[in-house]
């Protein structure tokens, strides 16, 4: 069974007694468990993004919720077909969710899911090692990721909706960004607020590598690293950083984070090489770092 970190067996079974009251009251015949309700037509929900945002708020408000999510699916068209979506509000909508590759499964060559999980039919593209990019479709009070399906009833190819999610997401989620102790950190309440990493090192000088982190959907942690001891100290300062907000955010992507040689993290996180985390220690976040081939490139003038 799946449920949102946080939400207790108790917990889900209230929340679905909600969904499937209002489901009742507009004489919709769903069946099935979170994270999917499915009708015998094909049509299904993703409850996924419902359940996070009940589990984030007081239970006296997951009604007003729940609702306020099915009165924006029927307005769409049937509660849940993406295709009723004109273009152009889908040009104006789209947007990118980062991923641990772990949680999903990549696609096959055929461009078709190696299971039938809906999350696995979400089309995605590489982002920095073990992460990858998924697309998404946000609209007021719900969202779903994107299938080949959607877009090619769309007639929008997959390099124009990558363009068009990326420039989307992170002109209209902007993170809040501050500086502690020469560590720049982003934040944000959105679930794209972790997109800053895209353009991050913009802020940092060209002939400078540096470290980018995603530890949870709505942070980003940063920092420059110079080609010396002080720059190896600072990258494992700014992993420190990461590596406790991922443990303190139900809605982790990626423990640890990446280094970037001078140039850039490329347009979707090509450019960023894995630091590796070994445990030293009995207690979480006790660890060592383990560097890449780039990262070692870069220091070895020490």
């Amino acid at each position: 069974m799946w449920w949102p970190l946080g939400f207790s067996e108790q917990d889900a079974k209230r929340f679905l007694e909600i969904v499937q009251d209002r489901l009742d009251a507009r004489g919709l015949a769903f069946s099935g468990t979170a994270p999917h309700l499915g009708a015998e037509d094909g049509r299904q929900i993703f409850l996924g993004n419902l359940a996070e945002q009940c589990a984030q708020r007081g239970k006296d408000r997951w009604p007003a919720i729940v609702d306020e999510f099915f009165g924006c699916l029927a307005g769409i068209s049937r509660l849940s077909d993406p295709l009723a979506i004109s273009p152009e509000v889908v040009r104006q909508s789209l947007r990118l969710r980062l991923f641990p590759v772990s949680s999903t499964t990549r696609k096959t060559s055929s461009g078709t899911s190696a299971t039938k999980d809906l999350l696995d039919l979400v089309v995605r593209r590489p982002a920095m090692p073990g992460t990858e990019w998924l697309l998404y479709l946000r609209r007021p009070g719900a969202g779903q990721g994107v299938i080949d399906e959607h877009l090619n009833g769309w007639s929008i190819g997959v390099d124009e909706a990558f363009s068009l999610a990326r420039a989307k997401t992170l002109a209209e989620e902007p993170a809040s960004l501050y500086e502690r102790r020469k560590i720049l950190m982003a934040s944000g309440e959105s679930m794209f607020s972790h997109a800053a990493v895209l353009t991050i090192g913009a802020r940092f000088p060209a002939d400078r590598g540096y470290f980018v982190g995603v530890p949870n959907r709505n942070e980003m942690v940063a920092a420059i690293v110079k080609p010396n001891r002080a720059g190896i100290q600072r990258m494992a300062d700014a992993m420190k950083v990461s590596v406790e907000r991922y443990n303190e955010n139900p809605y982790r992507i990626h423990l640890g984070g990446w280094f970037v040689t001078p140039g850039g993290i490329g347009e979707f996180g090509e450019n960023a090489e894995v630091i590796g985390l070994s445990e030293t220690g009995p207690y979480e976040g006790d660890f060592s770092v383990r560097l890449g081939p780039k990262t070692h490139g870069y220091f070895k003038d020490l």
